[in-house]
């Protein structure tokens, strides 16, 4: 039984992967989003434990929203988040020019150009709009070392991992080699990328708040604080495929504390500030409070 599940995921896996690239291939960016979109509303659908997790952490992070307005967010971000699954491709193979000529709008460049001056930055992309965006449009001035979490079946690491390198990505896997291998690139004068949202295992992070509420939060990104410069990233989208804003944005100065529940909390509260700017795109289906409160999402 066993095999024959994994010859299913394996058989679902190429399927994917194969439409995914034709699409991104031949389909402009607006048709991709919104086969992306329909995905969104599909996983709206049948996807109850995602659905009932999103529900629990819009109510905890938006408690003076009525319920018809956290319904309406819910569902648009299941949306939003769909539009990444075809989108991903597209913008990984899109080459430099036409990743500029998607930027349609930037703010905080001078944020970024303070920071670059000094010499390496960290970037901290939320998982908020297109985070495939953010890391190859920053990666055009400079090269960029990305931490990231290995895909469960082989066929979509390779995806996923060989698009992202087209993309000019270097990337290092999320352990104790991976992190090594940022540092490296820090301490050569590499610009590095980091998920700054994503619970780290036991013993990597500190219980600090996120929208009122305790979340289980990395300390490496204040440890890489202390050896450069923080800038957080992401990439909203427009309307009707048009592109992307890219928005640049300081940290509180707390980040640089040594006190990891200082630095902690100043991480979240940097990445509140920028959810709260367009909510409807951030990933709300993550259970973001599972390590801090167990039974969160006992019901979910």
């Amino acid at each position: 039984m066993k095999r024959f599940k994994d010859y299913r995921r394996w058989v679902i896996g190429v399927l994917g992967v194969l439409l995914l690239r034709l699409l991104s291939r031949r389909a402009p960016l607006a048709v991709n989003q919104a086969l992306g979109a329909g995905l969104g509303a599909i996983a709206w659908l049948f996807k109850p434990k995602a659905r009932r997790a999103a529900a629990v952490n819009l109510a905890r992070c938006f408690p003076q929203w009525s319920g018809a307005e956290r319904r309406r967010i819910l569902r648009t971000s299941f949306r939003e988040t769909g539009k990444l699954a075809f989108e991903a491709d597209y913008l990984w193979h899109a080459g430099a020019a036409r990743i500029r000529a998607l930027v349609k709008e930037v703010e905080g460049e001078d944020v970024r150009r303070r920071a670059e001056a000094r010499g390496s930055v960290v970037y901290a992309t939320p998982h908020l709009g297109c985070w495939e965006l953010a890391g190859p449009y920053v990666a055009l001035g400079k090269p960029l070392y990305c931490l990231y979490k290995q895909a469960p079946f082989g066929i979509v690491e390779r995806f996923m991992r060989g698009g992202r390198e087209a993309a000019g990505l270097s990337l290092c896997r999320s352990d104790a080699q991976g992190v090594r291998q940022l540092l490296r690139a820090l301490d050569e004068g590499h610009n590095v990328g980091i998920l700054p949202d994503q619970s780290p295992p036991r013993g990597y992070g500190v219980n600090a708040p996120f929208f009122g509420h305790p979340a289980y939060t990395m300390t490496l990104l204040a440890k890489l604080a202390r050896r450069a410069p923080v800038v957080f990233v992401f990439a909203e989208r427009l309307p009707r495929g048009r592109g992307y804003r890219v928005c640049f944005a300081e940290p509180p100065p707390e980040i640089y504390e040594r006190d990891e529940t200082a630095a902690a909390t100043a991480v979240n509260a940097a990445v509140e500030q920028l959810v709260r700017r367009c909510p409807s795109q951030y990933f709300w289906a993550y259970r973001r409070f599972a390590r801090s409160d167990p039974q969160a999402y006992r019901t979910a």
